[in-house]
This record gives C-alpha cells, sequence and structure tokens, in this order.
C-alpha cells in the first residue's frame, strides 16, 4: 500500500454507524493519523448544512458535499457546480409533471437545505441539519443538488432522461434519486482536490458503502468496501472490511495504517512512539483467547509478534513474555512451526534483560536454533548459533 495522504470517507452506511454517531475508537485512530501528517477528508452527497453536527466533531481538511458539487479545503470553497435559478425550477417543474405535485423534493444550497417534507426529518434523525420547509411554489435561489423521492421505476427513469444534462443517481437505502451537474461526482470532486493538494489520487484511501461512492473507490489507489457496503461497491473495492457498527474503519485504521506508522518508530529507534501507535492493535489481540488466536493466525501472529518486539524494547518484559506465550500455543496448535522461532527469541531476550543470565539466554537461543532448523531456516539457524558462540566464547 502506497504512503496514504489523504482518508476519505463517506458519511452514511460509513463513517457514521447506524445510530449516527462517530466511535469514540474511531475519532481516536483518526486523531493520531492526522498527527503524522495524513490529511481527513468527507465525501458525502448530503449538503454541509446537513452534515455540521459530524463536521463540528470530525473538523476534516476536506469535505465534498452535495455529492459532489461543493467542494472544500481547509476553509475556503475551491470549486463549485451550481444551477442557475431558472434551471432549479425547471427540474423541480419537471419532477412534478412526471412524478406528481406531492413527491417530495429536497434542494441543496450553498448556505441551507429546502424540502417540502411531509413529516418533520428531524423527528426521524435527530442529527439531521435544519431542513428549511418550504412548497417551492415561488422558489428563487441557484442549487447545488436536488433529490427526488420516486417509487415509480418507470417514472425514475422518464425523470432522468428528462433531465439528460444531470448526474443521476439512486440512493440504496430508499427511494430518493439524486441530480447534479453532468459529470459532478465524489470522483470528479477528487481530482479537484488533488490539484489543489498536489498529491496524486494513488496517495488516497477512500471508503464507502453506496452506489455514489463506486466511482470514487475506483479512482483512489485504495477503494475500501464497508461490510455492510451493497454488492455492487463490495465487487469493485479493492478491500471489504467490517461494517459501520462492528468498527470496521478502526480495525482497518490501527491494523494498516498505524502499524505502519509504528513500524517506522520502530525501525528509527523510538520504540515508545512505536508503542503509541501498536497500543489498540496490542490492547485488543490481548483480551482475545487462546482459541481466537489459533483460528485467526495467520491475521494475528505478526501484530503481536511486533508488539511483543516492542514490549520487550520498553522493559515491559513480563507483558512481552505474555504475548509470546500466547501466541506460540496457537503456532503449535496451527502447526506453524516455521513461525515460533520469533517469539522464542523475543522471550530469551527478556529473560536476559531481567537476570543477565547468560546460561538461560543460551539455552533460550538453543531452542530457537532447533526450531529454525526443523524448518530448514538457515539464516536464523546460523544466526542464533552466532550468537551462543559469542556468548560461550565471550
Amino acid at each position: 500500500m502506497k504512503k496514504c495522504k489523504l482518508l476519505l470517507f463517506d458519511l452514511d452506511g460509513t463513517l457514521l454507524q447506524s445510530d449516527k454517531t462517530i466511535s469514540t475508537r474511531t475519532l481516536s485512530a483518526l486523531k493520531k493519523c492526522r498527527g503524522n501528517d495524513i490529511l481527513i477528508g468527507v465525501s458525502t452527497s448530503r449538503s454541509e448544512q446537513n452534515s455540521l453536527v459530524f463536521l463540528n466533531e470530525l473538523m476534516p481538511d476536506i469535505l465534498i458535499s452535495s455529492g459532489g458539487a461543493l467542494v472544500k479545503y481547509k476553509t475556503e470553497y475551491i470549486y463549485r457546480a451550481e444551477f442557475s435559478e431558472e434551471e432549479t425550477n425547471v427540474m423541480i417543474d419537471m419532477a412534478r409533471n412526471i412524478c406528481g405535485n406531492d413527491c417530495e423534493i429536497t434542494i441543496d444550497t450553498i448556505d441551507a437545505h429546502y424540502w417540502n417534507y411531509k413529516i418533520d426529518p428531524k423527528k426521524l434523525d435527530k442529527s439531521w441539519g435544519d431542513s428549511i420547509y418550504t412548497d417551492f411554489s415561488d422558489f428563487n435561489e441557484c442549487s447545488l443538488k436536488m433529490c427526488v423521492e420516486i417509487f415509480n421505476q418507470d417514472k425514475a427513469d422518464k425523470l432522468a432522461r428528462s433531465l439528460s444534462d444531470c448526474d443521476c443517481i439512486r440512493f440504496s437505502d430508499g427511494f430518493w434519486y439524486k441530480f447534479t451537474k453532468k459529470n459532478v461526482t465524489k470522483e470528479n470532486a477528487i481530482m479537484k482536490i488533488t490539484e489543489v493538494c498536489g498529491f496524486s489520487t494513488d496517495s488516497i484511501i477512500a471508503f464507502g458503502d453506496d452506489y455514489a461512492d463506486i466511482g470514487m473507490l475506483e479512482l483512489c489507489g485504495t477503494g475500501v468496501a464497508m461490510g455492510n457496503a451493497i454488492d455492487e461497491v463490495k465487487e469493485r473495492a479493492d478491500i471489504v472490511i467490517g461494517s459501520n457498527d462492528e468498527e470496521g474503519i478502526a480495525d482497518f485504521i490501527e491494523n494498516e495504517i498505524l502499524y505502519q506508522i509504528s513500524a517506522k518508530y520502530k525501525y528509527n529507534g523510538d520504540e515508545s512512539s512505536a508503542f503509541k501507535y501498536i497500543e489498540p492493535i496490542y490492547r485488543k489481540l490481548k483480551e482475545y483467547t487462546d482459541m481466537e488466536i489459533q483460528e485467526n493466525i495467520k491475521d494475528y501472529e505478526f501484530y503481536m509478534t511486533f508488539a511483543a518486539s516492542i514490549l520487550g524494547s520498553l522493559g515491559e518484559y513480563e507483558e512481552s513474555n505474555i504475548i509470546s506465550n500466547k501466541i506460540i500455543r496457537a503456532q503449535l496448535q496451527y502447526g506453524r512451526i516455521g513461525e515460533i522461532h520469533y517469539n522464542l527469541f523475543n522471550i530469551a531476550w527478556n529473560k536476559n534483560e531481567v537476570s543477565h543470565n547468560k546460561k538461560a539466554y543460551i539455552d533460550s537461543l538453543y531452542q530457537c536454533m532447533l526450531c529454525s532448523q526443523m524448518c530448514n531456516d538457515g539464516y536464523f539457524e546460523n544466526r542464533y548459533g552466532a550468537r551462543m558462540t559469542y556468548f560461550l566464547t565471550g
């Protein structure tokens, strides 16, 4: 995975849990990413005004709203794609002529969100931003996006054909259809961001769950589908993670991004900073039972071995040995003999640091060497043999 410079999230069904909140664990992981010069961005079909409760909590560096019609970098709008007042009224009239005068319509402007709702949306979703009620009979504003609720597919198709100068897409969780200017999409908005920020789309990891996210996931260096995403999104994504209610994003960030940051500090000799970023993984793995580790050995052993190594370097020898022993038991059960010597060596090193007992250290190194012989690992066999010779003759 190329070095990440921007994490870009859809809101509903992705960054937001079903209760329309961002988990504390996810916020903590994002804060650590930002502390390592990774930008945080939101790419949503919601209007900016309807997202304020989340934006105030997240404080994103980049905001793509209204399905790509409005793009903000830091505090400055760098792109907008508006319908004129006349175009907006033509669209509203067309929707009513085809779908009926009582069809529900929403209009996004830069400053507000308008809706001829039958039920106040805040009664259904308390996180919903302020929607201004209007019957659109005398509407005289430019707009970024129109959404129409259409229950009949034939009428939806007819409206899309009639508004051929618009980009139309359906939201999978209901019967709402989004209309923006032609070619105004999340992925085209991302290109505006790369022009300003000076990095390529390869440096972006994007997360989504719905039809409007497919182009975005395909464009970016890594496209991540949520476990709750529709099948069409999962099929086109590079990676599928846990759902929005299963800490899928937090798991991905901790295991893939923060782990890489931790390794960077580890190899630069800054063990304390390394552990800061590996700690969320370590805390989680520490709670797992031997059976859980055994069942997921290929996913867990590398992280656990790395955490044990850092803990030993920090002088947390007992904690390091607990982790090493846990993973060794699982490796034995799974038959991963070739990987055990890493953890045996962690234990040997820890014991020597505590007792300064050369014999105990040599005995443990001998175990490592035997393990290496069993898996025909000549490199480690010779390495441990050389260390034993050094201690025996030193």
